[in-house]
């Protein structure tokens, strides 16, 4: 009996409080909550209602008289009859209608599960939406700041291995060195002669295991992240217009009998490009850490022809003008146009016809 009388206290107090509240103001306790049913039809008034009506009150399992009541069993059913239900929708993905799922098409508003999602510029698409809009090329952010491949840097890895394979069979095979070396060699009397394809293959040879090396290394540390920004065709056009301005700054200020191997030009083209957009972004802390250390570079690198010996400072210099005037070109004319990448193709594709005819013309 005492329990009795301590659940009925406690449902009276918990019933003033509720009704207190002006949604409740008019209504009384047994239309807020519903009292469980025996067999016979009729509310339970017993022990086991008091109780039933003191948790309900006390966990605020309270329900308006024009709310729906949810099936008794519909914990027990399965998320397709759930979702045929009215009263228990829940969301499943369109085409898998017993995943439940809280995605939806950022276009057409279908729910969809993680497995028909794809990814966009802004939220996701289901699959028919992607159909409809057919092919898209996504780069994802770990390609941005991950380790570079050759999906995403084609160019940079192409020419690294054709280099490491020309030097790698000079080395197994001398007298295949002594012909490529004849032929493709940076000989300023033979391109005066008209021999005007040394000025770009004069990249393919090295003369030295070190040599090789820090090209490379500095093609993979410089190339890569460039091209991904630029696209491959303009980095490709950058790398060609590179190689030509440092073989036209050795060739006119050069010795005639000069001979010259190895894609410094090039890769000074590629340093001179970062070198330009660090220098726009000097007002940002980002811009003027890269500026710092491009200049560090840039100093070490001009100073190496003043205490080493065979050195074509005259290469490096004309590869490095010919970075910034692309990158410049790049930012004047291509940068937020439409057509970007074709426009920096162009534009660097003109820096190289330029030069080239320089050359062969001059």
């Amino acid at each position: 009996m005492r329990r009795i009388k301590w659940a009925e206290n406690v449902v009276a107090d918990e019933s003033r409080r509720f009704l207190r509240h002006s949604r409740f103001r008019n209504q009384r306790i047994d239309e807020l909550v519903e009292l469980p049913i025996d067999g016979d039809g009729a509310k339970n008034e017993g022990v086991f209602g008091v109780c039933q009506i003191a948790s309900s009150v006390s966990t605020r399992s309270v329900r308006r008289p024009d709310m729906p009541m949810l099936p008794i069993d519909w914990r027990n059913r399965s998320m397709t009859e759930r979702s045929n239900d009215p009263q228990t929708s829940v969301p499943a993905c369109y085409r898998h209608s017993d995943r439940v799922t809280r995605l939806q098409c950022s276009q057409c508003g279908r729910p969809i599960c993680t497995e028909c999602s794809t990814d966009a510029a802004v939220g996701q698409r289901c699959p028919e939406c992607v159909r409809s809009q057919g092919t898209t090329r996504v780069i994802r952010g770990r390609n941005l700041v991950g380790n570079p491949t050759f999906q995403t840097s084609p160019v940079s890895f192409s020419i690294i291995a054709i280099t490491v394979t020309i030097f790698v069979l000079g080395l197994v095979s001398p007298e295949a060195q002594n012909e490529l070396f004849q032929r493709l060699a940076m000989a300023n009397f033979l391109v005066e002669a008209g021999d005007w394809w040394r000025v770009l293959t004069v990249t393919l040879l090295h003369g030295s295991l070190a040599h090789i090396f820090f090209n490379m290394y500095a093609l993979y540390i410089f190339g890569p992240r460039l091209e991904q920004q630029v696209g491959s065709l303009p980095f490709a056009a950058l790398w060609l217009a590179s190689a030509a301005g440092g073989s036209a700054a050795s060739f006119f200020f050069g010795e005639p009998d000069q001979v010259a191997v190895g894609a410094s030009g090039a890769i000074f083209g590629l340093f001179g490009a970062w070198l330009y957009v660090a220098w726009v972004r000097r007002d940002t802390p980002a811009g003027r850490a890269q500026l710092r250390t491009f200049g560090w570079l840039l100093a070490i690198n001009m100073a190496l022809p003043l205490f080493i010996r065979n050195i074509d400072w005259r290469a490096h210099l004309g590869g490095l003008v010919t970075g910034v005037i692309v990158a410049a070109l790049w930012r004047y004319f291509a940068a937020a146009k439409p057509n970007a990448e074709q426009r920096r193709s162009a534009l660097a594709a003109m820096v190289f016809v330029i030069l080239m005819a320089l050359i062969v013309l001059v």
